[in-house]
């Protein structure tokens, strides 16, 4: 078994140096070379390569792949404040695609999005806040599907309070859902003309 150790750990170095950077992950997961104490220093260059890695995909405007090679480094167990700087990094930039989405007035792939974010630890206040603000735009929707507008206003109110960015498109359906209330409003409101007040008179 040490022999098949140490050839395993030759076959992760050579990985490591030629970039294939999966391969040399796979390899030093392996039961064989788990604890083995020239495992740790090659774990530690493959976080590093991992996140310079997830660097250069942030930096060309490729979150998703940065998002992959940094959650295959925290996958090591390895502490890294270069991995955690990433991980701010990208946790910013993904709140602010959802700033985006929402100010584009698409509040569906917004909730879609903090959901993703969530699901990769990017927790906290404002990550709360704009998921709110983002049901809450797709309740105010929904209620006004069924006619219920009152309920629609309160809730699109709730979730322009709710907003940390520009807000103009939820303005633009709140202005719509008033018209379509007015306008349901008027066409069930009762007729106003004046009784006759001989109707029905007996004579």
């Amino acid at each position: 078994m040490i022999g098949s150790a140490r050839l395993t750990l030759r076959q992760a170095d050579a990985a490591l140096n030629n970039g294939r950077l999966e391969e040399a992950q796979r390899l030093l997961n392996l039961d064989v070379v788990c604890g083995h104490r020239d495992a740790e220093p090659l774990l530690q260059r493959l976080v590093k390569a991992l996140v310079e890695r997830g660097d250069r995909r942030f930096g060309g405007g490729e979150s998703e792949l940065a998002w992959s090679d940094l959650l295959r480094a925290e996958q090591t167990g390895c502490v890294s404040p270069e991995a955690e700087r990433l991980r701010q990094a990208l946790g910013r930039r993904g709140l602010d695609q959802i700033r985006v989405l929402l100010a584009a007035g698409e509040p569906a792939r917004a909730v879609d999005a903090v959901v993703g974010l969530t699901e990769r630890g990017v927790r906290g206040f404002e990550t709360d806040q704009l998921g709110e603000a983002s049901r809450g735009w797709l309740l105010a929707r929904e209620l006004a599907d069924r006619g219920e507008f009152g309920q629609a206003l309160e809730a699109a109110d709730r979730a322009k309070r709710l907003m940390t960015g520009p807000a103009s498109s939820l303005d633009e359906f709140r202005n719509a859902l008033k018209k379509r209330q007015d306008l349901v409003g008027s066409l069930l409101a009762p007729c106003t003309r004046p009784r006759n007040r001989d109707a029905g008179k007996r004579f």
